[in-house]
């Protein structure tokens, strides 16, 4: 019997015990299993390798596992037709198609479950219990030998029912046992007086316990201040409590605001639109029912935020279309769309032009596929004309890249000037964010290019993350369009440098109010050190307003900071993030003659006296014998309030100790705020318990197995699918 017929018949079977018609449920399960029965192992085996899995699966012979072809709905009809029998009343039967459950498959806990179920609906205790703790033992045995992978769900729910059938017996043994030993003489009167007390009990409990229906009986009125605090979900578990809290929750249309459809099918999803259908309507059909009728409504149903992504890819891209046509007339703030097939030129097909749903749209986040040779981005976001805050993220490519950026830059550009580009003019934030083991381009790179029609002038947020620059970009004189920008994030892009990004800020005046700043770069490349020229005075118009420095990764040196700082107003410097930088070197100079013997590399430190927090993660260069060095700087930072030192092996809990000593003797013995010593297993966890104890730091912590800032997501952006 194939697959599919088998799916028929179990889909058909599920029908029939959902509308409680158990006779045709029984038999259709029956029948499936007597035609499973009669499949030779052949057809199985085959059957079962096209699903993944493996070719057999095992059960207990003489208390020995033994090899068995078992077809992989076999057991799932078993337990649905012992369920059926269940329901029946036959608990017999049904006790014995758990018994063959088991026969089958002895290291599959659904057997074990069902029969323990019936068991103790039989009154059968003692046998339920033995059940269970069988059921476990051949758990274990299954994950330590057979390398067999058990639901938690399932082990956690056999566990307490054997805790609480033993704990059930035991109270009963006790019990009985008190009964035996003891004989009890009740005096008649007494008696009489503690029932008559009981039930003077019993009557001022329920009088206490009767309250209020808050739904049924308030005021409608009060019903959205009530429940605005319920999340969507919350509130669909409430209108199934009565017809009555259903119609008046319903009523206030405004509650629903936040869905959250997540892997859903596209079943599912039909029902989210006949349910956003009925709320949108039904503030006008029950109008009636409300005390006062001279309450306006809007007609148009806000939704504040609503996140979508499909579970099957098959039913992607239909369940787009359907989302976009039958959202048009709607109104929403955030949309969050993730597609794992559907690319934004098929995203740009879909979209209804001019509706009321793409045109409200303030918030747009897109986790997609990158389509090379059909983009369709401009198409797509000109229907958008209110967005504020932009996020494309793209963890795929459908097509390989083959043309060069210049070519799909004219190309792009033709079609921009022939459409709408207002989007981009009320434009906050804009992220580009790429998997790059996956993606080898700069996606919509020609709407950055100086010649691109589109207007930023109210972009203050820009993020490009895992792209890669071609000969085009480069030089980073696209962002010569960007001079409102107040927060630069450009992290692991390939060919990426910062030197040719201090060349750019060299040259020209490219920021008017830059505040904060992160570059990572991708590799190691050479060494990077600040000019201080004559030339260079452009350094301090582009940083003057500087306030948060991330050069975590980066190929600058301990003497190029220091020049760079004197560019730098460090009395509003908060924040610098130095981690993983090779070639900045925390140690002192071997000549006795050089400037407080401390090296050139460190003195950057001498600038930054209102520096409040400092990361120095993964650096290669902070040792024990170093840290003495780093002490002696940190007496130039008076007023820092957290330390990241995560990810440095070589450093030991002494030095770190010796370190937060320090700086709480520099900040006027005020414990230090923060301290981050991740994955550093060299620090015991007696000294971090000192330090605890004796409140040298307020907030601490230490992770030894947390993973490194180098893999993505961990230390910066996420994907958020």
């Amino acid at each position: 019997m194939s697959g599919s017929a088998v799916d028929r018949a179990l889909e058909l079977g599920t029908k029939y015990f959902k509308i409680q018609d158990y006779k045709n449920a029984r038999n259709v399960f029956s029948k499936t299993v007597k035609l499973i029965q009669s499949c030779n192992d052949e057809d199985t085996v085959k059957f079962r390798e096209s699903l993944g899995l493996t070719s057999h699966t095992f059960t207990s012979s003489n208390g020995k596992p033994k090899k068995i072809v078992v077809h992989p709905r076999y057991i799932k009809l078993l337990d649905n037709l012992s369920a059926t029998w269940e329901k029946m009343n036959e608990l017999s039967k049904a006790l014995k198609v758990a018994d063959k459950m088991i026969e089958k498959e002895s290291y599959n806990l659904k057997g074990y479950i069902r029969r323990g179920i019936l068991l103790q609906k039989l009154g059968k205790e003692d046998d339920a219990y033995k059940n269970y703790k069988m059921a476990l033992k051949m758990a274990n045995y299954g994950h330590d030998s057979l390398k067999m992978d058990y639901s938690p769900k399932f082990l956690e729910f056999v566990q307490n029912k054997k805790r609480s059938i033993k704990e059930n017996m035991m109270k009963l043994k006790r019990e009985k046992s008190n009964l035996e030993r003891k004989r009890v003489i009740i005096d008649p009167i007494e008696e009489h007086k503690q029932i008559k007390k009981s039930k003077v009990i019993q009557v001022s409990e329920v009088e206490e316990n009767v309250g209020i229906d808050f739904i049924n009986d308030l005021p409608m009125e009060l019903l959205p201040y009530i429940l605005s605090g319920f999340k969507t979900s919350e509130l669909f578990r409430l209108m199934t409590v009565s017809k009555a809290w259903c119609k008046r929750i319903r009523f206030w249309s405004v509650l629903f605001n936040v869905f959250n459809l997540r892997r859903v099918t596209y079943k599912e999803f039909s029902q989210f639109i006949i349910f956003i259908q009925k709320i949108s309507s039904s503030r006008y059909s029950s109008i009636k029912d409300l005390t006062n009728p001279d309450i306006q409504y809007d007609n148009k149903h806000f939704i504040k935020s609503i996140t979508l992504s499909s579970r099957l890819p098959s039913e992607e891209k239909k369940m787009l279309n359907m989302f976009f046509m039958n959202l048009q007339n709607y109104s929403t703030d955030k949309l969050i769309v993730s597609t794992v097939q559907a690319s934004i030129y098929e995203l740009s097909k879909y979209v209804i032009p001019d509706d009321t749903f793409c045109r409200g749209v303030k918030d747009l986040s897109i986790i997609t596929m990158l389509r090379a040779d059909k983009p369709g981005d401009v198409e797509f976001l000109s229907n958008f004309q209110s967005l504020n805050n932009l996020e494309l993220i793209f963890n795929g490519s459908l097509v390989p890249v083959t043309s060069s950026f210049n070519s799909n830059s004219n190309l792009t550009n033709s079609r921009i000037l022939s459409l709408n580009p207002a989007w981009s003019s009320n434009l906050r934030s804009l992220r580009i964010i790429c998997d790059q083991n996956r993606v080898k381009s700069f996606p919509m790179v020609s709407f950055l290019l100086a010649n691109s029609p589109l207007n930023w002038s109210s972009l203050n947020k820009l993020c490009i993350s895992g792209v890669t620059f071609d000969d085009t970009v480069i030089d980073f004189r696209w962002l010569l369009q960007f001079q409102n920008v107040e927060d630069l994030w450009l992290e692991n892009n390939r060919n990426g440098r910062f030197a040719s990004f201090l060349k750019l800020l060299k040259e020209n005046h490219v920021f008017k109010n830059l505040r904060s700043l992160t570059f990572r770069e991708d590799i190691n490349n050479g060494r990077c050190d600040v000019d201080v020229t004559d030339s260079s005075s452009m350094y301090k118009k582009n940083f003057q307003n500087i306030n948060i420095l991330d050069l975590m990764n980066t190929c600058i040196s301990g003497s190029g900071l220091y020049n760079l700082t004197s560019f730098i107003d460090t009395d509003i410097l908060q924040k610098l993030n130095i981690g993983f930088c090779s070639y900045i070197g925390f140690s002192k100079q071997s000549h006795i003659n050089d400037l407080n013997n401390i090296s050139t590399e460190m003195r950057f430190f001498e600038r930054m006296k209102n520096l409040k927090e400092l990361d120095i993660q993964q650096m290669g260069s902070l040792t024990d014998n170093s840290v003495s060095a780093l002490i002696e700087q940190i007496w130039y930072l008076n007023n820092l309030t957290k330390l990241d030192l995560s990810f440095n092996q070589s450093i030991g809990g002494s030095s770190v100790f010796d370190l937060v000593r320090a700086i709480i003797k520099n900040n006027g013995n005020k414990p230090l705020h923060s301290l981050m010593l991740n994955g550093c297993p060299s620090v015991s966890h007696v000294t971090v318990n000192m330090m605890r104890s004796k409140k040298l730091v307020t907030n601490m912590e230490c992770v030894y197995e947390r993973e490194s800032w180098e893999r993505f997501g961990v230390n910066s952006f996420k994907y958020r699918i």
